[in-house]
């Protein structure tokens, strides 16, 4: 049928379409294999079948490589944009990054020096700290909650009533 269980829930999932059956029981899968691929593949020889089969789960298992290097790519970034808010937070210069990233070297040289190449990998090189800089201002958002009251003769009170902070990405149309 064209599917393998997921590592990460215990679910079925099919390799031609990333789909996840909602109950992990033949007729789902046979169900979903009717009538999504039975056109394309029904007329296949067991061996082809197979064949297919293990082309996909070579193929799901090189893609599994990239997604497994992600979270540790996410954390140097996380790491990065925190350092280089706390710079713009001091008003200090893009230039001090590098200084942070030679004290972090001997830190880590002396704390934990198996994660040494690891930190190198972080960039906190000035083209890096501006646009970074420029990502956090381009993404923040801070809503203003309003209120209006209109008394019996039609007088019409706004007022300011918070100012919410937004945390995360927010996206406006203009």
């Amino acid at each position: 049928y064209f599917f393998i269980q997921s590592n990460s829930n215990d679910k079925a999932v099919c390799m031609l379409y990333k789909d996840n059956v909602a109950v992990l029981k033949e007729y789902n899968i046979r169900h979903h294999y009717d009538t999504k691929h039975a056109s394309t593949f029904s007329q296949f020889k067991e061996k082809q079948r197979s064949d297919k089969f293990e082309s996909l789960r070579r193929l799901c298992s090189q893609q599994d490589l990239f997604t497994k290097a992600t979270p540790e790519n996410e954390a140097l970034t996380l790491v990065s944009y925190n350092v280089t808010y706390v710079l713009a937070k001091k008003g200090k210069p893009f230039t001090d990054g590098n200084i942070i990233k030679e004290c972090m070297m001997e830190a880590v040289t002396e704390l934990c020096p198996e994660k040494l190449n690891l930190f190198k990998m972080i960039s906190f090189a000035p083209n890096n700290v501006a646009r970074r800089i420029e990502n956090m201002g381009n993404n923040t958002s801070q809503p203003l909650v309003f209120f209006c009251v209109v008394d019996d003769e039609l007088n019409v009170t706004q007022e300011l009533a918070s100012l919410h902070s937004i945390y995360g990405t927010f996206h406006h149309s203009h």
